[in-house]
């Protein structure tokens, strides 16, 4: 039975494996391409991270400067 299931497994890995670089073209010339593409980070998420972490940072040092104050 283990064999059995083994061999199942590993068809479908192989087959899923096949269908996944196919169907994500990652067979291509241009796969490098195709991968950045797939990871790039949408631009408006990259600012608003960018500006959420600036807020942060002000936060941050107010916090340290009412610690301070109040010694």
């Amino acid at each position: 039975m283990k064999a059995i299931d083994e061999e199942l497994v590993l068809g479908l890995s192989s087959g899923l494996q096949d269908a996944l670089m196919s169907g994500l073209k990652l067979d291509l010339p241009d796969a490098h391409e195709t991968c950045a593409r797939l990871v790039a980070e949408n631009p408006l998420t990259a600012e608003k991270r960018k500006n959420l972490l600036t807020h942060q940072n002000k936060l941050s040092l107010a916090r340290e400067e009412l610690f301070n104050a109040l010694g």
